[in-house]
C-alpha cells in the first residue's frame, strides 16, 4: 500500500519541476495555452489549481471575444 505522505511528496516534487508561465505568456502563445488547457482538463483533480492551469485558463477566458473591448485594448 502506498503511504499518503509519499504520494503528496511525489506530487509536490513533480509540480516543482514545471516552469510556471505567466498569464501574458499564455496570451501570446495560443498553441501552448491550448495544450496546457488540454493537460489540465485531462487531470483536473491534481492540476486545476496549479499556476499554469490557472494562467492558461484565464488567458483563454480573456482572449474570448465576449471579454474583449471593442477597441481590443482590454488587457
Amino acid at each position: 500500500m502506498v503511504k499518503p505522505y509519499i504520494v503528496v511528496v511525489t506530487l509536490f516534487l513533480s509540480a516543482c519541476g514545471e516552469t510556471v508561465q505567466t498569464l501574458e505568456w499564455y496570451k501570446e502563445n495560443p498553441e501552448a495555452r491550448k495544450e496546457m488547457i488540454k493537460k489540465c482538463n485531462s487531470n483536473p483533480t491534481e492540476l486545476a489549481e496549479t499556476p499554469n492551469c490557472i494562467n492558461a485558463q484565464t488567458a483563454q477566458a480573456r482572449d474570448s471575444s465576449w471579454f474583449k473591448k471593442s477597441d481590443d485594448t482590454g488587457w
